[in-house]
């Protein structure tokens, strides 16, 4: 089957852009530097448009430009421009589960889980984004379409931006992030899976000064996993992802397997297929921008949460996005590393399927969609 790949639409391109601006339509002077920029982005991108959405597009791109002081005068009411928002519109196509990678390991991870080729080309493309369809059968139940994307780059903003991108494009009933992170040693193994049940923000913390030393004082963010979903994770049978788990490590090649990186010699010591052997967790998973290499995560068990059991790089931003937008979410990570001097790539492909077998899974036999929920 080939797939083709849908160029950008200049539209949808345009409304990103203006929503760019707006968010950054506050009185800070880099805002003023970054919504000329785009600005400018979006002039050029309104030469590929007709003449009635290019009125439209300049009339909210130029407003949201404007200084802050003018833009409390006249507001969007008063110049009319309310009408505007809804114009030019596209209908969004439903899917039943989103599904967020970050790199590609975990990409190959989710489609091999879904029964697709690990380097399957993609179904759609969108700007920079691409996205891959596929459907999850269930014994009981109707089954579930699925949408994956990669966001290509860690952190919390590139993250924000493809959920925003996914999220015009698609209407969704769950959103998920499946793929890797760093584990506390002596509480979680390599390989082993963490769901969430809420997340903590470790980078919430406000800068002071005292006795002119700064000071960082904690400002605990969390966000909880929303109660339905909860509730279907506290009743998911971990059994089924190692069964899941077992099945897809069987097939896959053995040079995507873990292999001792400090073995001197020229034949790589793999580690063996039975020896893998994840365990399901729940718990606190930590978020923030910085990439754990200094055994942080011990340090933030002892002072934010006894809970945490993963930290990563994307989910605060993830987990805000979609509280935004008032959509279910969880999140799903492999532990591929210990946040230590020690961390390397070794385990990013084998700890991937590990997420994305225990995600898999979970759609199929504990997941319940809104109108197949108990009342």
């Amino acid at each position: 089957m080939s797939h083709k790949l849908v160029h950008e639409e200049p539209i949808d391109s345009c409304r990103t852009i203006v929503q760019f601006i707006l968010d950054h339509a506050g009185d800070d002077p880099q805002h003023s530097l970054i919504r000329e920029a785009l600005l400018q982005d979006l002039l050029w991108k309104l030469t590929f448009v007709g003449n009635s959405a290019k009125a439209v597009f300049m009339a909210q791109g130029l407003y949201y430009a404007l200084p802050p002081n003018l833009r409390k005068i006249f507001s969007v009411e008063n110049l009319g421009l309310s009408t505007l928002m809804t114009l030019p519109t596209h209908a969004k196509r439903h899917r039943n589960i989103g599904i967020i990678t970050i790199i590609k390991p975990e990409l190959q991870a989710v489609l091999t889980a879904l029964g697709r080729e690990r380097d399957s080309a993609a179904d759609e493309g969108r700007g920079s984004f691409r996205y891959w369809f596929a459907d999850v059968e269930r014994e009981d139940r109707d089954p579930l379409s699925v949408v994956v994307t990669m966001v290509g780059y860690p952190r919390n903003v590139p993250c924000v931006i493809a959920t925003n991108q996914i999220l015009d494009l698609f209407s969704f009933d769950l959103l998920l992030i499946v793929g890797i992170a760093a584990g506390p040693k002596g509480k979680v193994e390599l390989g082993d899976v963490v769901a969430a049940d809420r997340i903590h923000d470790y980078e919430h913390v406000r800068s002071e000064l005292v006795e002119k030393k700064v000071v960082e004082k904690p400002r605990p963010l969390f966000m909880n996993v929303p109660p339905n979903i909860y509730t279907d994770i506290v009743n998911y049978n971990d059994s089924e992802m190692s069964k899941h788990f077992n099945a897809l490590l069987r097939s896959v090649p053995q040079q995507v397997l873990p292999y001792d990186k400090t073995r001197i010699g020229w034949k790589r010591k793999y580690v063996k297929r039975s020896d893998i052997r994840p365990r399901f967790h729940r718990g606190t998973i930590t978020a923030g921008e910085r990439l754990f290499a200094d055994n942080g995560l011990k340090t933030l068990r002892d002072s934010a949460d006894c809970r945490i059991l993963a930290g990563d790089q994307e989910d605060s931003g993830f987990a805000q996005a979609c509280e935004a937008k008032k959509l279910e979410w969880c999140v799903f990570r492999g532990i591929a590393d210990h946040g230590d001097a020690r961390k390397n790539d070794g385990w990013h492909f084998t700890a991937s399927l590990a997420a994305a077998a225990a995600a898999v899974s979970f759609l199929k036999h504990a997941y319940h969609r809104p109108s197949e929920q108990w009342f």
